[in-house]
């Protein structure tokens, strides 16, 4: 059956109208469901968004970061230049040496890394944002969590990346509902990786040589494109 918009009859594909055919909107463009962009979407008036809007991002953690609880997820968002890249994770099945500078990973798995740092893709970093959604959990767990920036991308459980770029330093254990911010920590500044390197989740303190039996954080990297 023909539908209508206005006072014109049009036919099911008029009605399915792909945006892929070119065209312009001159008033509003409504979405009753989810709308998705394979490239770029330009708009020269408001766009408003009732849920949100995502830009979703694959592969840019390592296998070594994956434990026995949920794959860790991640989703790179841009917005009026400031990227933030929201890493999600599952810290069950992960283990911690207990040596202050060492990656926290999967044994006998590598690359525990959060992300390969490209100043195009995660901009110039100027904030780090690490928060608890549940508490980890393990014998004597460890809270105290650091990122560094290392040229070796293989790094897992027991790797030694305290040679590497400290990011930012948390100095001092996280509870449950807490954000820490990088400027909270002794030094504003976060540390700047450079292009290649892997960024990692490393231990701030010792604690014993434990597996997580639970714990869920979520680390924020704050960057700007360059310009």
């Amino acid at each position: 059956m023909a539908k209508r918009i206005g006072k014109y009859k049009i036919s099911k594909r008029e009605a399915a109208l792909s945006l892929s055919d070119g065209g312009t909107f001159s008033s509003s463009l409504i979405s009753a469901g989810a709308a998705t962009v394979a490239s770029t979407f330009n708009a020269t008036g408001l766009i408003t968004a009732t849920a949100a809007i995502t830009n979703n991002a694959s592969g840019g953690t390592g296998a070594g970061l994956v434990g026995t609880g949920t794959a860790p997820s991640q989703t790179i968002l841009t917005v009026n230049d400031e990227i933030i890249t929201t890493t999600k994770i599952d810290l069950t099945g992960l283990k911690k040496k207990s040596d202050v500078g060492d990656v926290i990973g999967k044994a006998g798995t590598n690359s525990a890394y959060l992300a390969l740092y490209a100043v195009a893709t995660h901009g110039l970093l100027h904030k780090i944002e690490i928060s608890c959604v549940e508490l980890p959990t393990a014998t004597n767990a460890l809270l105290d969590f650091d990122l560094i920036a290392h040229d070796t991308t293989t790094l897992t459980y027991d790797g030694d990346a305290s040679g590497g770029t400290s990011m930012t330093a948390m100095n001092g254990n996280i509870a449950l509902g807490q954000t820490y911010q990088s400027y909270d920590g002794a030094a504003a500044i976060v540390g700047q990786p450079t292009e290649g390197q892997a960024i990692y989740l490393a231990e701030g303190n010792t604690s014993g040589d434990n597996l997580y039996t639970a714990g869920m954080i979520i680390v924020k990297m704050f960057g700007h494109k360059t310009f």
